[in-house]
Formats: structure tokens, C-alpha cells, sequence
């Protein structure tokens, strides 16, 4: 709405002041403000995510600004990576796609859409994003029924993929 307690002086403000427990997601959500205080310049709005303290706070902004920028990809997974890369720490531009892959499922709760964006990704993304889909799938399961989450995860491009999506876990994921 771009109304809310904002500080012209402090970009990160209020969430480098909120409970540490409730910083990662304030920090996925604060990014559109940073993306509107930038004209929604990317690399700029990554600048600014580079900047936040405590570091393993960067992550969620990535995390945030891969959500924000999943509409503006239009199913194009090339996009999707130079969007995301365009931001300096690369080690967080597995978070931008994540934010963006788990957005394009959050949609229409179709994984199909979401084991195609992970196939379509360069190999060093890959783990990550079927992490991302086994965390989704457990989200979607809600009782953890391990018969739909096997289905799900058989739709991984090949058994090691299966394997990692498998394995994911929402333990000590603040977002997923």
C-alpha cells in the first residue's frame, strides 16, 4: 500500500528492530518496499539486500525479492536466473529462485509447474530447488503422507533429484 511504520533514515527499519524470531520474515516482505524505493531497479534492490545486518538475514531478502519477481518471469526460467543473479552474493541466488519457485506452485498448488521450473535450472540450482519442491510437497501432504509425498517426488528428473526432495525438511526453516 506503501503506508506502515517506515523510516526514511534506516531502509531496513522495522526489521532490524523486531524480534530476532520474526526478522526472517519481516525481511521476505520488506524487500517490496526496498524494490519500491528503487523503482524496482533489480540490481539496485539486491544492493540493498547485500547491505542487511545481521548477514543471515540477506538470504530472506533474496528469498522475498524472488517472490516479488516470479510474476515478472512469465514461465521463462532464463529470466528467472539472470534476474536472480544479478544480485552480487551469490550464495544467495539459490533463494531468489526458490522465492520464485515456490510462488509459481503457491499459485495453483500445482507441483507439475514447479518440477518443470527445477528441470529447466542450471546444475548448481538444481538441489536446492528440489528441496524447495520436497518442502512444498510436505506443506501440501499436510499429514505427511509418505505414499503422496513418493508420488510427488517421483516426478523429479531422475532418482538423485527424487532423493533430495525426499529428504527435505521444513525442520529449522523459518520460510520455506
Amino acid at each position: 500500500t506503501g503506508k506502515g511504520d517506515f523510516d526514511e533514515n534506516d531502509i531496513f527499519y522495522p526489521c532490524d528492530a523486531v524480534d530476532p524470531k520474526r526478522a526472517p520474515a519481516c525481511y521476505h516482505y520488506h524487500v517490496s518496499y526496498l524494490a519500491r524505493l528503487n523503482d524496482g531497479y533489480i540490481k539496485k534492490t539486491f544492493d540493498d539486500c547485500d547491505k542487511i545486518v545481521p548477514q543471515e538475514m540477506i538470504k530472506y531478502c533474496y528469498y522475498g525479492f524472488g517472490r516479488e519477481l516470479e510474476s515478472d518471469i512469465k514461465n521463462n526460467v532464463s529470466t528467472a536466473v539472470r534476474f536472480c543473479t544479478e544480485g552480487e552474493k551469490s550464495e544467495y541466488h539459490s533463494y531468489c529462485l526458490k522465492g520464485m519457485l515456490l510462488t509459481t506452485v503457491n499459485a495453483g498448488t500445482e507441483t507439475d509447474k514447479g518440477f518443470s521450473f527445477c528441470k529447466a535450472l542450471p546444475t548448481k540450482f538444481k538441489n536446492d530447488c528440489y528441496d524447495g519442491m520436497g518442502k512444498w510437497i510436505i506443506l501440501l501432504s499436510k499429514n505427511l503422507n509418505d505414499e503422496f509425498r513418493q508420488q510427488e517426488c517421483a516426478k523429479a528428473e531422475s532418482k538423485q533429484y527424487s532423493e533430495v526432495c525426499l529428504n527435505a525438511s521444513l525442520e529449522n526453516s523459518p520460510l520455506i
